[in-house]
């Protein structure tokens, strides 16, 4: 995959960009004008306007940007940017068997612990059911292969593959611990703080 350009990093990173225009304005006021292309602020008003103001627009990026720090799982769990993990099939709105198979891309192969785990979503309570799954990932070409088991009655499902960290795989392993020891599969309500969502699909379950 081709490196991003400067250009391409500042579009897709507002923090980033915050904090690089700040910069160029802190400096334009500090020594009145930019070489190239040439620019040039005589007035001293406008240069202490130009700086102050490039001074507050660094300090929101910075504070973006250490917000973002922060808040991103602990561990070896990217972003979801970072992974860049998508579905190619079934596509959105496709009727799919209780047994079926998914595809897709990704940027980044999750490792050191972390794996690409499906969960079920019943679109009426927004509550997860792990899925019965085999991810394969195929690093020529940058794609990912599942065979995905669900269950319930036909209707409607929200598929949705994400990233699992240790806590995660933890809690996923002790789900199907208990389900095999007492046969029943509650519905997961809040997913490890290391799962993260990377992609879904809407689907329609027409027969087991």
């Amino acid at each position: 995959m081709p490196e991003k350009s400067i250009i391409d990093k500042l579009i897709s990173n507002t923090a980033l960009a915050l904090v690089v225009i700040g910069v160029v304005l802190v400096v334009i006021g500090a020594a009145g004008g930019w070489p190239n292309p040439a620019l040039q602020v005589n007035e001293l008003g406008w240069r202490i306007v130009l700086a102050s103001f490039g001074v507050v627009i660094t300090g929101t990026g910075g504070l973006l940007l250490w917000r973002e720090r922060i808040s991103r799982p602990s561990g070896n769990v990217l972003s979801r940017e970072e992974y860049g993990i998508k579905i190619a099939a079934p596509k959105n709105g496709a009727q799919i068997n209780s047994h079926f198979e998914m595809v897709g891309t990704y940027r980044k192969k999750p490792s050191n612990g972390c794996n690409l785990q499906v969960f079920v979503v019943y679109r009426e309570n927004q509550e997860y059911w792990p899925a019965r799954s085999t991810v394969t990932f195929d690093t020529e070409r940058k794609t990912w292969h599942a065979q995905v088991h669900i269950g319930g009655n036909p209707g409607p499902r929200r598929i949705v593959v994400a990233v699992v960290g240790q806590g995660g795989q933890a809690l996923w392993d002790y789900y199907f611990k208990v389900g095999k020891e007492t046969e029943r599969w509650p519905s997961i309500h809040v997913l490890t703080p290391d799962t993260i969502e990377c992609d879904e699909i809407a689907t329609t379950l027409t027969q087991n």
